[in-house]
């Protein structure tokens, strides 16, 4: 649904939509969301000029949750799984994070699918976060990996 804001107002706006649309496909990551059953997969039609926050507005409307709870991640083209999370930046479109510049990882990767994690906390927060590995040994001699979030004691 567009708003009066997003009208297309000429010619020249319109053809540079179609020009730059794709057709993305989304899906709830299956680990790492509260409810992944209850969540549903989708596909938009985008600009590959968005953003990655036009991008999270855009879902985040679909999904009637706040833009800044989204994470997204890239799609495994060997597993059609989930392969890296996305880092937000400036100067990330769609157009680079579905096609990435590095062709090493080139065609490892979908290029009109996404996976998308419902945050509890924005992601500017979870950045800022530092994620600590814990091996626990019990007596039995079995192990068990923890993850705990710590946020920084001392900022700069």
């Amino acid at each position: 649904m567009r708003t009066t804001s997003e009208r297309i107002l000429d010619a020249r706006e319109y053809y540079d939509f179609l020009y730059h649309r794709r057709d993305i496909r989304f899906a709830p990551h299956p680990n790492r969301n509260v409810n992944p059953e209850k969540l549903e997969a989708f596909t938009m039609v985008l600009s590959s000029k968005f953003n990655y926050d036009k991008l999270a507005d855009k879902v985040a409307d679909r999904l009637d949750v706040p833009p800044t709870h989204l994470r997204f991640w890239t799609a495994s083209a060997q597993t059609n799984g989930p392969k890296t999370p996305v880092k937000r930046g400036t100067g990330q479109t769609v157009q680079t994070i579905l096609n990435p510049q590095y062709s090493a990882y080139q065609n490892a990767q979908l290029n009109d699918a996404l996976f998308y994690e419902i945050l509890e906390m924005s992601l500017s927060e979870l950045d800022t976060m530092k994620s600590i590995k814990v091996v626990w040994l019990s007596s039995k001699g079995t192990t068990q990996d923890v993850c705990l979030s710590h946020k920084p004691v001392f900022q700069s």
